[in-house]
């Protein structure tokens, strides 16, 4: 199980024992984590909408990749709330939005 928090945090959970659901990677990301959505195929890799930081792609509870942090020219300039993968031309694709600008944007993420 993922789950993402306002604490900043992308926590991964082992619920085999739901009485006592182990924490197994704890990755700080930096704004309130909104949404995370596994890799299609790489059973290792989320993308995470980390509100007021962009975007993040997170393997083995590393941060591989940001998007949209900062604003950079072609990327988002609002909170990042939105975030799943697309299949493109046999690649799968990051899909992201934005809240207050209310954009979509569809980039290659460096896995």
């Amino acid at each position: 199980m993922r789950a993402g928090s306002y604490d900043e945090t992308v926590r991964l959970w082992d619920v085999r024992n739901l009485a006592a659901p182990a924490c197994q990677v704890e990755t700080p990301c930096g704004g309130g984590v909104w949404r995370v959505a596994w890799h299609p195929q790489e059973s290792r890799v989320l993308l995470a909408a980390c509100m007021q930081n962009g975007f993040a792609v997170i393997r083995d509870g590393q941060v591989l990749q940001r998007y949209g942090a900062g604003a950079a020219q072609g990327e988002h300039g609002s909170l990042g709330y939105g975030a799943a993968w697309c299949r493109l031309s046999g690649r799968f694709a990051a899909v992201t939005t934005s809240f207050y600008d209310r954009s979509l944007h569809v980039w290659d993420p460096q896995l």
